[in-house]
């Protein structure tokens, strides 16, 4: 009975000592040389799709490092205002994203003015505008803010709930598996340092400290622009 009270008590305190460095590993703070997601949080007032490719992009940074912007939103000293649904920045570069929540088979290519989304079993398809001349714009419009640019800009068109994206012709357009692949696939060519890219994460927050305004004004802004048309 002796021996049994002895290993019955070395058995507890070796239990007790596994949860001790269990809860110890647990509450261990992350190393300070972490790169942090930027505007993590994905308030409502962005769509499936939106969330989705959000999404997506906090699982790159899980893994590679890199800085978040969802709905970058500014204004310019002229009253013009853009907006850029996200903003990835890694040693790949800087990627800006148009996403597009669209159903069914999207078709266009780089010269159209007009795309379309054909939906099985509806009559009539959606139509929209050319997503690639947008987000042009808003590239143009955001290397006017930052005065000047190292950083490769890689414009991406993503529509992550698309059925089918094969009947587009052009290099920019992505559904949500070849958008990741395309972005660590850059981000693994590390082409510039850590130092360069903390540089543009700071210049770009300098744009969104001081020209930055809300979803809200940024839509009454387009409201009033289409009006005086």
């Amino acid at each position: 009975m002796h021996w049994v009270l002895i290993i019955s008590i070395f058995l507890l305190l070796g239990f007790l000592l596994l949860q001790i460095l269990k809860r110890n590993a647990e509450n261990k703070p992350k190393k300070k040389s972490e790169i942090v997601v930027v505007d993590k949080h994905i308030d409502n007032s962005q769509n499936k799709g939106e969330k989705l490719v959000s999404q997506m992009l906090s699982d790159i940074i899980k893994t590679y490092n890199g800085y978040l912007f969802n709905n970058f939103t500014f204004i310019d000293d002229n009253g013009f205002s853009t907006n850029i649904d996200q903003i990835f920045l890694s040693r790949g570069g800087l990627f800006i994203i148009e996403t597009k929540s669209n159903i069914g088979t999207i078709y266009g290519n780089d010269s159209y003015e007009v795309w379309e989304a054909r939906i099985k079993g509806r009559k009539s398809n959606k139509l929209f505008k050319n997503p690639i001349k947008q987000n042009k714009k808003h590239i143009n419009h955001l290397l006017f803010m930052l005065k000047n640019n190292s950083l490769k800009m890689n414009s991406m068109i993503i529509f992550p709930l698309a059925d089918s994206i094969y009947n587009v012709v052009s290099g920019f357009v992505y559904d949500l598996c070849s958008a990741k692949k395309f972005i660590i696939d850059k981000t693994k060519e590390e082409r510039y340092s850590k130092e360069v890219i903390d540089e543009m994460y700071f210049r770009l927050n300098e744009v969104k400290n001081i020209h930055g305004i809300s979803l809200e004004e940024h839509r009454v802004n387009i409201k009033n622009k289409y009006k005086k048309w």
